[in-house]
């Protein structure tokens, strides 16, 4: 399920993910990503450039206790 939309990305998860530390899909435009939350780190950054990935980073950041 979408689990927060905020500044033009979605965040996500899989039900079925349960065997990976906690981390969350990211898209936007066609991009995808998949970020570690213990601690935020990218675990696949797709195709988003730096600014749009730095600028996840400060939104996972903000949520990351939401997103937990």
């Amino acid at each position: 399920p979408v689990v927060l939309r905020i500044q033009g990305f979605r965040f996500w998860f899989y039900e079925a993910d349960l065997d990976e530390p906690p981390y969350v899909h990211v898209g936007k435009d066609g991009n995808e990503a998949k970020y570690w939350l213990t601690p935020i780190a990218a675990a696949r950054t797709g195709r988003f450039r730096t600014h749009e990935l730095n600028q996840i980073e400060r939104i996972l950041v903000t949520n990351r206790d939401e997103l937990l």
